[in-house]
């Protein structure tokens, strides 16, 4: 089971909150829904929540270990209590002080890579160190034609911004740009730039690996693939799920 306990929703005379869920990424199709909004006794916890949709969507049940729960876009634990009004969102496995200069955005669609290292461009500026991601024809050894990427954008925002305070900590730099894409992309599109400026290339390198490797461990932005052999959520599905018959 769910850490946490089932509950009753209801008993005549019990105190009630109310609290949205909310289901991102390759949870969304295993539950069958986007989100909700549950009756709680006022003194449930974060499990009760994992507990009562697991028995009313039993395919969430293969994700339960890879799950994490986020109350008003922080990760909490089984046993953090809840509040009427509260959100509480089930998160999927994902694929501090900010410089007033720093730019960290969602925007949908393919990135212009050159505008954001063109944004950390300083006279100061010895050296740039750049990540751009980039949807490519397989992987995995699948045939992808499409991407659609999905943020829990406030969530991803405040992750990515935590990352960078960190780069900020350990390095020297100038300026930093991060942007992530969501909706559908192409092949060839640019999903993801990390652009970082600094005195030398040493400390500009080492932040942007650091960077987009925080990004692509903790900002909860999910990626389904599209191919000729189906469908399938990355980090999520082993299997693609095929394409259906026409």
């Amino acid at each position: 089971m769910w850490p946490g306990r089932l509950r009753r929703l209801q008993l005549a005379g019990d105190p009630l909150m109310k609290i949205r869920v909310r289901l991102w990424g390759g949870l969304v199709e295993a539950a069958g829904f986007t989100e909700d909004v549950m009756e709680l006794d006022g003194d449930a916890v974060a499990g009760d929540v994992l507990d009562i949709l697991s028995a009313r969507a039993p395919r969430l049940e293969r994700y339960r270990s890879v799950t994490r729960v986020a109350v008003n876009a922080d990760i909490v634990g089984p046993d953090a209590m809840l509040a009427d009004g509260d959100e509480v969102a089930l998160l999927p496995p994902v694929a501090g002080g900010q410089d007033a200069d720093d730019l960290v955005a969602i925007r949908t669609g393919a990135l212009d890579a050159a505008a954001v290292i063109a944004s950390v461009q300083t006279p100061a500026s010895g050296g740039i160190g750049v990540f751009v991601g980039v949807v490519r024809e397989r992987n995995e050894g699948l045939a992808v034609a499409e991407i659609d990427y999905t943020a829990y954008e406030e969530m991803a925002l405040k992750e990515i911004r935590a990352v960078v305070a960190e780069a900020r900590d350990r390095w020297p730099l100038h300026r930093v740009a991060v942007e992530h894409s969501t909706g559908r992309l192409v092949v060839g599109d640019a999903s993801v730039v990390v652009a970082i400026s600094a005195e030398h290339r040493a400390e500009a390198l080492e932040a942007c690996r650091y960077v987009i490797d925080g990004v692509k461990e903790r900002a909860p932005i999910w990626k389904q693939e599209f191919g000729p052999d189906g469908t399938r959520w990355v980090n999520l599905e082993a299997e693609p799920t095929p394409p259906h018959a026409g």
